[in-house]
């Protein structure tokens, strides 16, 4: 007689490198939730501190632990832990960041709840870099479905992130896992990768919210590469450009379009930005003129490119 395999309802992902001051917190609050089946997969960058060192001190079974020969991102390390997860369910939590004890169970309540949903978040706290707490929620219910989420991100309304959302495992089958942050031996800056997911998720399905808050996000800048303004350092945001772009010219929804037109102009805004700290001005104009020429913030970045440049022209005349 076959022995019934018995599989966890959570797989919680979590990708590592060099978080050695954060890394036994995050996984605390995971072996610390009220709902205890999960396993945790735990997936080290090839991280060059102390983190494998005290990863290794958990001696919890859930515990399953993959090291990487080579540094190749978040991206490629959350879709490696998909691949290895034995759960229905996938949970992701970002090495410095930590669950509340509820979180997990607040998932199964919304799961229970919302029957045919196989797409949850909850709110969550976020912690600026000065130690400021904030609730980052959305709504006055406890908890409702949200039928495009990324529409109501339009504002830079983030009402959850990452380590406070779960997906069913068949809907990366549907819609494809993370995309960007390596390719070969290029360094890359990725932009919007989990914007990219949450977009090609809700374009298809449904969200199940909780306005309970289950983790805390720190805005932790140390050992990241989005923070990096080297020029030898490759921007990776075609993937994110491109899932709109299609999305764009697939939709009949008058509304959607314009909706996603205005992210699209958001994301060459943010470039614009990007390119001016790196004093690559012609670039930093070159894709602001890709965005929307109507809004008051194309006017606020160009003159910002502007007073950057001649700024920059100024002190290096005053250098020679």
């Amino acid at each position: 007689m076959r022995k019934h395999i018995q599989y966890p309802t959570f797989s919680v992902i979590m990708p590592v490198y060099n978080k050695e001051k954060y890394i036994k917190r995050a996984i605390d609050s995971i072996l610390s939730q009220t709902y205890p089946d999960f396993e945790i997969i735990i997936v080290d960058d090839k991280s060059t501190d102390k983190s494998l060192e005290i990863i290794k001190n958990f001696k919890d079974k859930r515990i399953r632990v993959f090291k990487q020969r080579k540094n190749k991102g978040a991206s490629f390390t959350r879709n490696f832990g998909i691949k290895k997860a034995k759960a229905p369910y996938i949970a992701f939590l970002d090495a410095d960041d930590e669950y509340l004890p509820n979180f997990l169970e607040e998932i199964i309540r919304l799961k229970k709840k919302y029957k045919n949903i196989h797409f949850f978040a909850t709110a969550f706290i976020f912690v600026d870099a000065t130690g400021v707490e904030s609730h980052n929620g959305f709504g006055n219910k406890k908890d409702f479905l949200i039928k495009n989420v990324m529409l109501k991100m339009i504002n830079d309304k983030f009402f959850f992130h990452v380590s406070s959302m779960v997906v069913g495992k068949n809907i990366f089958d549907d819609v494809g896992a993370f995309q960007g942050s390596y390719n070969g031996n290029k360094i890359n800056n990725v932009m919007c990768e989990d914007s990219d997911l949450f977009l090609r998720i809700s374009d298809k399905y449904q969200l199940a919210y909780s306005n309970i808050d289950g983790c805390i996000y720190y805005r932790n800048i140390s050992n990241s590469v989005t923070n990096n303004t080297s020029k030898d350092i490759n921007l990776d945001y075609q993937f994110y450009e491109n899932t709109l772009l299609k999305l764009i010219s697939e939709t009949k929804n008058g509304y959607k379009k314009k909706s996603l037109q205005k992210l699209l102009s958001q994301l060459y805004e943010k470039l614009a930005v990007r390119f001016t700290v790196r004093k690559q001005y012609k670039l930093a104009n070159d894709i602001l003129c890709k965005s929307d020429k109507k809004s008051n913030t194309f006017y606020k970045i160009k003159s910002i490119i502007k007073k950057s440049e001649i700024s920059d022209n100024i002190s290096q005349k005053n250098y020679e």
